[in-house]
């Protein structure tokens, strides 16, 4: 079966993420980002979205949070600030982060049962 995706994964090393938008393929090109649902999962977020035209994000609301709350670490350093580029959702989720103690859910702890789905129908949906 062929793939009908034309796509690139980059994984690790999310500081760096605001760099992408330094290519210019990629800058102008659609950007799903899935990063650790904590503070620096959204300042990374944003910044990514800085630098770059066309960035959603996916397993980064409060809905996945929660239901994932058995997965929660405290998160060492939270990031303190505000983040204009976020969605109403994305900040409901931050907020929602920080309200509980600065909690943090790491995005390689949830399931792939879970994610795979959520992750190839956000990949086939342009819009």
């Amino acid at each position: 079966m062929a793939c009908a995706f034309q796509t690139v994964v980059v994984h690790g090393g999310g500081n760096a993420a605001p760099r992408l938008g330094a290519i210019p393929w990629i800058k102008t090109g659609r950007v799903i980002y899935w990063g650790d649902l904590d503070s620096d999962g959204f300042t990374i977020l944003h910044a990514l979205r800085s630098g770059c035209d066309n960035v959603t994000s996916t397993l980064m609301d409060e809905a996945t949070l929660l239901q994932f709350r058995d997965l929660w670490v405290p998160e060492p350093k939270a990031a303190g600030g505000t983040y204009s580029t976020l969605t109403a959702g994305e900040q409901t989720a931050l907020e929602r982060i920080r309200s509980e103690g600065n909690v943090r859910r790491e995005q390689e702890r949830i399931d792939w049962t879970y994610a795979l789905p959520r992750l190839l129908t956000l990949a086939a949906n342009p819009s």
